[in-house]
């Protein structure tokens, strides 16, 4: 299982067509990160945080925003000859921790196996 942290970036768009290339028709997933409304207000500075709430209209766009961007990366993936799926995780504590946990639930980590091509 490849597990890509996809953002829509030409780094993101690369690290697609390298796994492809590394290992055709391996199963891949494609993961975007969403940042729920709050957690992105409490970065806009000291004090502010305490006016700000919940708003699931805002987390509604937001994953679904998250979604099309995953399904978009998933589709690349498969063009370039993996077999992909989009998947969306919600940052609530990093964006790192997001990944890693997503990898845990996948057994991403676990499985992994360098292909041979990465030995030459």
């Amino acid at each position: 299982m490849i597990l890509v942290s996809y953002d829509g970036s030409a780094d993101a768009q690369a690290a697609i067509d390298h796994a492809a290339q590394l290992s055709p028709g391996a199963e891949a997933t494609v993961l975007t990160v969403w940042k729920p409304f709050f957690a992105s207000s409490l970065g806009m500075g000291r004090g502010l945080a305490g006016s700000y709430t919940d708003n699931p209209e805002v987390d509604a766009a937001s994953q679904q925003a998250a979604l099309e961007n995953a399904t978009d990366g998933a589709r690349r993936a498969t063009t370039a000859g993996l077999v992909a799926q989009p998947r969306i995780a919600c940052q609530h504590s990093g964006i790192a921790r997001a990944i890693l946990a997503v990898a845990a639930d996948l057994d991403a980590i676990s499985s992994f196996s360098a292909p041979a091509a990465w030995a030459a």
